[in-house]
């Protein structure tokens, strides 16, 4: 055998042995899922139906479902963490500490639905749910800003789905809000500013208001500005802030020939 063909199936052995290593940790993985929700649904078939502990039971088990339907894809799993999820809902009081989190999550997993199977009815029970839940966390409550985030990328969905334009004004009031309750030094302050200037470029696109391009410029400028050099994210705010610019500048051609 020749040194190349030897050096060529030795790098197939191993290339076959990382993709065996690789799938030995994701079957570990699943296994582990699989452990732990066996024992969750067991400690609640333990637990009286009026525990007060119940409703966090709920949650984290529906947790669960939603991270193996990511791991394994399998549809009944995502069904049964929307099941058991508004379970915990159901058994949480206005302002316990779980029901926020549960509505979030509830809404997150429609979302998953929606994009899974098209259904509209799911991606407006994402929006339902999401819009509670931020109603479910007051001023200062410390998850309010996610929240906001989250119910504005649903009707952000819900308005390229169906091209209502009320859902796209009100998400961009909630992506405002979102960046204003998120700290300078936030990791995710980048990504809701760059929500927001998304959705000024949808508005533009729609109404057509100069002003909507400008701030979506303003926003790409100062996202480039806070992120380093080496940053992986840096090309992807300037690809943004070259596109806003070639509109701006396109825009304004148009106006100076009129």
């Amino acid at each position: 055998m020749s040194t190349q063909a030897g050096s060529a199936n030795a790098e197939d052995e191993h290339v076959n042995d990382f993709e065996s290593s690789s799938q030995l940790l994701n079957d570990s993985a699943c296994y582990r899922l699989d452990l732990e929700i066996q024992e969750i649904e067991s400690q609640i078939r333990e637990l009286p139906s009026d525990h007060e502990d119940l409703p966090e039971y709920k949650y984290w088990l529906g947790s669960l479902f939603g991270r193996r339907y990511q791991e394994e894809g399998d549809l009944q799993d995502l069904n049964a963490a929307l099941e058991i999820l508004q379970e915990a809902i159901d058994l949480s009081p206005d302002g316990h500490p779980i029901k926020a989190r549960c509505l979030q999550d509830l809404g997150i997993t429609f979302t998953k639905r929606y994009t899974r199977l098209g259904d509209l009815d799911d991606i407006r029970a994402a929006v339902q749910v999401k819009q509670e839940a931020v109603n479910q966390s007051p001023e200062g409550h410390p998850e309010r800003a996610r929240y906001l985030h989250s119910f504005a990328l649903s009707l952000m969905t819900q308005y390229r789905s169906l091209g209502d334009l009320d859902d796209l004004e009100v998400a961009v009031q909630k992506f405002q809000e979102a960046v204003d309750l998120t700290p300078e030094d936030d990791p995710n302050k980048p990504q809701r500013l760059q929500s927001l200037s998304v959705s000024f470029t949808d508005r533009y696109n729609r109404k057509g208001n100069l002003q909507d391009l400008e701030y979506a410029l303003q926003i790409e400028q100062a996202l480039v500005d806070m992120t380093p050099e080496e940053h992986p994210n840096r090309a992807v705010h300037l690809a943004s802030l070259a596109a806003s610019i070639s509109d701006d500048w396109e825009v304004y051609m148009i106006w100076k020939l009129l």
